[in-house]
């Protein structure tokens, strides 16, 4: 079995409800001092991490698959979605692991003008992780990969 598409949907959910919770910390009756929030977006994005390392473990893995069980090579313009959409991932990863950094380090710490500029940054990642499970849905959709071809 193929994991990655099993694995995947743990690190958009968790990175989907840090970004929530940061999110209703900018509602002015919540507050940049509420620290269940704060608690939350830090526990969710500490859970993504490994989540997102299991899911790009699991995607290399999962192409090395791909390519033993069609016994060729994949076609060009397959190859070259494949390819962008585990750069994606590793974009995703890497950012994610500095906002997840950040969010330690700085905690309740955070002013307003940092708390901006934190949340500009992880809706960003967000916005490269909806990018990242279009371009996975389009190779599932488009290119089959992971679907069994019916004999």
């Amino acid at each position: 079995m193929i994991w990655h598409p099993a694995l995947v949907h743990f690190p958009i959910a968790f990175l989907a409800g840090a970004w929530m919770a940061e999110t209703a910390r900018m509602h002015p009756r919540v507050g940049l001092q509420s620290e269940r929030w704060e608690f939350l977006s830090r526990v969710l994005l500490l859970a993504a991490i490994p989540a997102l390392a299991l899911a790009m473990i699991s995607g290399s893995l999962g192409e090395d698959a791909l390519e033993q069980v069609t016994g060729q090579a994949m076609a060009q313009t397959a190859h070259d979605w494949l390819e962008r959409h585990e750069l994606m991932g590793y974009l995703n990863g890497a950012l994610a692991t500095l906002l997840a950094t950040w969010r330690t380090l700085r905690a309740q710490a955070m002013n307003l003008l940092e708390h901006r500029i934190f949340w500009g940054a992880f809706t960003v990642v967000m916005i490269l992780l909806i990018v990242g499970s279009w371009m996975g849905g389009h190779l599932v959709y488009e290119f089959g990969f992971g679907v069994k071809q019916s004999p």
